[in-house]
């Protein structure tokens, strides 16, 4: 089978003065021609030729509808992924059944721009590829200052609201709405109306320096509690340097929560 298919460079460098045969170019074997058949008494002729095979044009939004499947899965993207085309788009020809697979991704990851590269292939058999540079938007909820926002403020809800950000024009990971904001104080001051990043707050320590709290030490089922002095502030599941208050020995155990840590045997 020849190739159904043209990349996007050459069909751009045809012009418009080239569109004639441009069809005929993009055409099978078959379609523009009936191939000779050969009968059963070795002679040639055009009597029976094959079947043509129908074709279409492969519009931008048919091809985004692949396009978009393929990112969200390759990068398990939460929230709605909206992509457009940011180039002019080629004529090209495919069959009634193809496959579109992107085969090289942005290095980099999503952001705002970029470009993948796409195979076609019909029958197992590959029709060619070419470049699509697009422009994305991935639209999350996401925690936004309702105020001014001061370094070492408590953050709670009445402070933020949830609201659907752009978060591919963000250089910053934001602060999902999935996230609870009341385990989190002020690192940094936000202005209103900004979203709020992950550099902006630091999670609120449950276990505080200088507090003694009961230590459960586990081996399979068996389990031992004792009391330990904190050595340092611990927050939830975070490991900390802890102190025998009977031995003064130290060791590390996993907080639990605001009176519990936890050591594994």
């Amino acid at each position: 089978m020849r190739s159904l298919f043209l990349s996007v460079a050459a069909t751009l460098a045809l012009g418009a003065t080239a569109s004639a045969q441009l069809d005929k170019l993009l055409a099978p074997v078959g379609v523009v021609a009936a191939a000779a058949s050969t009968s059963l008494d070795g002679k040639t002729g055009t009597d029976s030729p094959p079947a043509k095979e129908a074709l279409h044009i492969l519009t931008p939004e048919e091809a985004l509808t692949t396009i978009k499947k393929q990112l969200q899965e390759r990068y398990s993207l939460e929230g709605e992924l909206k992509l457009e085309v940011a180039s002019r788009w080629a004529r090209i020809l495919v069959p009634h059944e193809y496959e579109l697979t992107i085969v090289d991704y942005p290095g980099a990851g999503l952001s705002s721009a970029f470009v993948v590269r796409c195979k076609l292939t019909a029958k197992d058999q590959a029709l060619g590829d070419f470049p699509v540079a697009l422009r994305a938007q991935l639209w999350r909820e996401v925690w936004v200052a309702g105020g001014r926002l001061d370094r070492g403020q408590v953050l709670d809800r009445s402070l933020i609201s949830a609201q659907k950000v752009d978060v591919l024009r963000e250089r910053e990971t934001l602060l999902s709405s999935d996230v609870d904001p009341t385990i989190y104080d002020l690192a940094q001051s936000v202005a209103p109306g900004r979203p709020l990043t992950r550099r902006d707050v630091s999670e609120r320590p449950v276990i505080h320096k200088g507090e003694v709290v009961e230590v459960v030490a586990r081996q399979g089922t068996f389990a031992i509690r004792m009391k330990a002095l904190a050595l340092e502030d611990g927050v939830s599941r975070a490991l900390i340097k802890m102190r025998n208050i009977e031995s003064r020995k130290d060791f590390t155990a996993q907080v639990i929560n605001e009176s519990q840590v936890e050591v594994q045997f």
